[in-house]
């Protein structure tokens, strides 16, 4: 009789739990408008409950072909959904320099946003295109939905991440030409064991790429010739020979410098190697 008692207890708190458990799923609607990639983040409850407290999504990006910046405006770079544009908490942050962060306190006045199994919009970011053919990257990182007020269990659902070509979407032309010269930041970075360096060129140009350690030496030259004009790639590796014959499989952690040379153009930037 006590065992029966007791299974049935256990069998009640775990039909209980059951009961108020909330499956959060999130997805990204995407458009190309000309230049400007827009993403919009969408979050339902699988459980159709509404919600309260603190939203935080956080997710990466292809900061290499999108770019958003560090501080963005409100209504510039991106624009809050229905009620989430009224809750006095909103906060739009970049803790590294290819993620975005959303923070929400959805608890207050006015009441709490009601999050369901209708997909909820609740932000709309502008990203500007910088290499049309490359990818978008988008993946989600972090999510936490309201876990100090809502008093229920819940777990993360299909969150599906992004890979979209931002060439093939209707809308964006393939034949982009850049206004200037351009050296941009390389991917990932830091990086290991390698990383890709984009560059942009109004005009077919002769030019060259190299690599050196922070004395000066010449590391390896990763691009040489003439390139027409528009967008392009190149990738840098410390597992491939050296261009002077050394082992690259040695060259140690630490910062180098790469530097595009051409008659019009010349432009240096650092990046990290992390072994």
């Amino acid at each position: 009789m006590i065992t029966r008692i007791k299974n049935n207890l256990i069998l009640s708190l775990f039909l209980s739990l059951n009961v108020f458990a909330q499956i959060v799923d999130g997805e990204f609607l995407t458009n190309i408008n000309n230049n400007l990639y827009e993403v919009t983040i969408a979050i339902k409850l699988q459980s159709g409950n509404g919600t309260a407290g603190v939203i935080q999504v956080e997710y990466t990006y292809n900061a290499a072909a999108l770019d958003f910046p560090d501080s963005p405006v409100k209504n510039t770079d991106y624009i809050l959904s229905g009620d989430f544009d009224q809750y006095v908490t909103q906060n739009i942050t970049k803790p590294n320099s290819n993620t975005i962060r959303l923070s929400l306190l959805t608890f207050g006045t006015p009441p709490p946003v009601p999050i369901d199994t209708a997909r909820t919009l609740v932000i709309k970011y502008f990203f500007n295109i910088t290499h049309p053919q490359d990818t978008s990257n988008l993946e989600w990182t972090q999510t936490a939905v309201a876990p100090e007020f809502l008093q229920q269990n819940y777990q993360i659902g299909n969150w599906s991440n992004l890979n979209e070509p931002l060439s093939n979407v209707t809308g964006l032309k393939n034949n982009v030409v850049p206004s200037d010269y351009n050296l941009f930041q390389n991917y990932p970075n830091p990086f290991n064991p390698s990383t890709t360096i984009r560059f942009s060129l109004p005009e077919e140009t002769q030019l060259k790429i190299n690599i050196y350690n922070m004395l000066g030496e010449l590391v390896e030259t990763i691009a040489e010739g003439t390139y027409e004009a528009g967008y392009h790639k190149v990738t840098f590796s410390a597992i491939d020979g050296f261009a002077s014959g050394g082992n690259a499989s040695s060259l140690p952690s630490g910062a180098y410098v790469y530097r595009i040379e051409s008659s019009e153009y010349v432009q240096t930037k650092k990046m990290l190697l992390l072994k």
